[in-house]
């Protein structure tokens, strides 16, 4: 929906695999590739290179037999096309795999925050009820350590070629409506 503000609100949604699927923590590694932190994709191609944004992020949310991949930003009504651009082709570069360091430190951010938040005993016991919802079974953290240890780049590879970011809805906030480039896309405003 067209606002008149001075900032432009992007948010791309797309399905994704399931936290029951074996490609799950491929997903997982593949979006924290995509977005941990200051040397994540997102943030380094269209914030550092590009100085689009003051706020680029993704997240992966799964629940059994379903989940989603979500990549937003904020940016100015000058910058608003643009930054859905590189946006997008970033999400599609994911095809071509990682590279080892960017595996490296995704792998290394799942896992510290995997352990950290295992230390507070409220999320742990959120984390086991949402194992036992979602899997009906309980996992270690040193199976879930080992499934994020095992990804590759050609597994994210495959994944893409398997699941691409598509079809994608996009919804912005902002002075003008953005659209997607391909008309098969879904296209939304608020």
């Amino acid at each position: 929906m067209e606002r008149d503000t001075s900032q432009v609100q992007i948010a791309l949604a797309f399905p994704s695999v399931a936290i029951e699927h074996p490609d799950y923590y491929t997903a997982r590694v593949a979006v924290g590739v995509l977005s941990g932190g200051m040397a994540g994709r997102l943030f380094v191609e269209v914030r550092e290179k590009r100085g689009l944004v003051y706020r680029v992020s993704a997240s992966h949310s799964a629940a059994r037999g379903r989940a989603a991949v979500f990549a937003s930003a904020g940016t100015t009504p000058e910058n608003a096309e643009e930054t859905l651009a590189v946006m997008l082709r970033e999400l599609r570069n994911m095809k071509e795999g990682a590279s080892d360091e960017e595996l490296k430190r995704a792998k290394a951010d799942l896992k510290s925050r995997l352990i950290m938040q295992s230390e507070l005993s409220s999320v742990r016991a959120s984390a086991m009820v949402n194992d036992w919802w979602n899997l009906k079974r309980l996992r270690t953290l040193e199976e879930i350590k080992a499934a994020i240890d095992k990804v590759t780049s050609a597994d994210i590879s495959r994944h893409f070629e398997e699941h691409p970011f598509e079809p994608a809805t996009l919804v912005t906030l902002g002075p003008k409506a953005l659209s997607l480039p391909d008309s098969t896309l879904h296209v939304g405003g608020v």
